[in-house]
C-alpha cells in the first residue's frame, strides 16, 4: 500500500503514461496500459450502454477481459477458454472472466432470446472437457436499472 499521500497511477493521465511508458519495466508498462485502457473502454461502454449499442458494449467487455488476461495475467485458462468460447456463439455479444478466489465465472452480456440455446452449446463444450463441471451450466439473467442514487 502507497504511504498516505504518495502518488498513485490514478493521479496521472495516460498522456504522462504515453510520455514515461519506455522507461518502465514490460510487467509494469503492461499493467499500467490495461489500467489506462480499461478506463478508456469504461468511457466508451458508458458511451455505448446509453445509446444502446449492445455490439460495441459487448466488445469492449470481451477487449476487457483480453486486456486482463494479457497484460494483467489475470485468469485461469479455463475461464479464458470459456470465454472465447462464448464470444463465438450467436447471441453473445461479449464476454469475460470475472472474480477468482472462489474459482471464479464469466459474465456474458447476450441477447435472452438465446439463452436456452446458449445453455444447450455450454453443455456440449463441458461434455467435451477433460474434467466436466460438478452441475450443468446455468445462468442469472437480469436486466438494467437507472443505477445508484443518493437519497
Amino acid at each position: 500500500m502507497a504511504p498516505q499521500g504518495s502518488p498513485v497511477l490514478g493521479d496521472f493521465s495516460a498522456a504522462a503514461f504515453d510520455q514515461v511508458q519506455a522507461k518502465l519495466s514490460d510487467l509494469s508498462r503492461r499493467r499500467a496500459r490495461h489500467f489506462y485502457e480499461e478506463m478508456a473502454r469504461i468511457d466508451e461502454g458508458c458511451q455505448a450502454w446509453q445509446a444502446g449499442h449492445l455490439t460495441r458494449f459487448g466488445q469492449l467487455i470481451t477487449e476487457s477481459g483480453i486486456s486482463s488476461e494479457k497484460n494483467y495475467e489475470t485468469g485461469t485458462e479455463a475461464l479464458v477458454s470459456l470465454s472465447a468460447f462464448l464470444v463465438t456463439l450467436s447471441g453473445v455479444f461479449g464476454a469475460r472472466f470475472s472474480g477468482a478466489g472462489s474459482r471464479g465465472c464469466v459474465l456474458a452480456l447476450i441477447d435472452p432470446g438465446a439463452l436456452s440455446g446458449l445453455l444447450s452449446a455450454l453443455s456440449v463444450y463441458f461434455d467435451t472437457l477433460e474434467t466436466s463441471p460438478p452441475e450443468s451450466p446455468w445462468a442469472f439473467v437480469t436486466g438494467s436499472g437507472p443505477g445508484a442514487r443518493m437519497p
